[in-house]
This record gives structure tokens, C-alpha cells and sequence, in this order.
């Protein structure tokens, strides 16, 4: 995962022919569909565990 990040913030200072832009932007969507994913999950824990502290 920390990879990823790390390409996406790395990779646009690149120039075009040093990369698969496509596959690249491909990437950056997929991750972005993977946090809001993520973030729909913990959202849903913490409202069904909020009152078992």
C-alpha cells in the first residue's frame, strides 16, 4: 500500500514517455475506489460499535 502512494506521488513529476500514463491514471482510480471504500467500512464499524466502549 505504501508503495502505491508512493508511485502516485512520485510518478506525475515523470514526463509522459518515462511512464504508462494510462495505466497510471488507471492506478490513481483504483486507490481512490479503494479509500472510499475503506472509509465507508470504518464509518460503518465505528456506528455499530459506538455504544459497546
Amino acid at each position: 500500500m505504501q508503495a502505491v502512494i508512493r508511485l502516485i506521488n512520485f510518478d506525475p513529476l515523470l514526463p509522459p514517455e518515462l511512464g504508462d500514463q494510462k495505466r497510471f491514471h488507471e492506478m490513481v482510480r483504483d486507490m481512490k475506489r479503494y479509500n472510499t471504500a475503506g472509509q465507508a467500512c470504518w464509518a460503518r464499524y465505528f456506528r455499530e460499535t459506538a455504544g459497546e466502549a
